[in-house]
């Protein structure tokens, strides 16, 4: 090893070697302490983490929550389903974005609570103007509807004089 770039080369992966082992053996560590927490608090994990959430991300108490369920009537605020969808079968907060850049809400602009669908949809359509948008389009008729009512169109697709 009289070369040091050889000496570099092998001390870079020596440590990095160490490095994937002590993380490995760390996530180890924490992964049996949280098997071990959760078989001494069966059910605490879930109900803890979701009161968290509510707390930190919405600034919602459980009692919040299930008071804005309850005004709901145990249904999504847009589509009126009673299950809440998705993996985790949990119903959504939704908030205004505008008022809250992040993904966390200030408390004041929640609206109510959605399933995981109607959750999605908004999400995907960002803003009110491409809901809008999106609205007055499936609103519109079929192109095939709007093609057989247009005698223009059909007199060009078919050479014939519009009558």
């Amino acid at each position: 090893m009289d070369d040091p770039q050889k000496h570099k080369v092998y001390s870079q992966r020596h440590y990095n070697k160490k490095k994937a082992e002590d993380k490995d053996a760390l996530m180890l560590y924490f992964k049996t302490y949280r098997v071990g927490w959760e078989a001494k608090n069966p059910g605490r994990t879930k109900a803890t983490g979701r009161i968290n959430r509510l707390k930190n991300y919405y600034h919602l108490t459980l009692q919040e929550f299930d008071r804005i369920l309850q005004e709901q009537q145990d249904r999504c605020a847009i589509c009126r389903t009673i299950e809440p969808g998705g993996s985790h079968q949990v119903w959504q907060v939704d908030h205004d974005h505008d008022c809250c850049n992040d993904k966390k809400s200030c408390g004041q602009c929640v609206r109510g609570l959605l399933c995981w669908h109607c959750n999605v949809g908004l999400g995907l359509l960002k803003t009110k103007e491409i809901l809008e948008k999106a609205l007055a389009y499936i609103q519109t008729p079929t192109i095939r509807k709007r093609w057989t009512t247009d005698k223009a169109l059909l007199a060009e697709l078919f050479d014939e004089d519009a009558a």
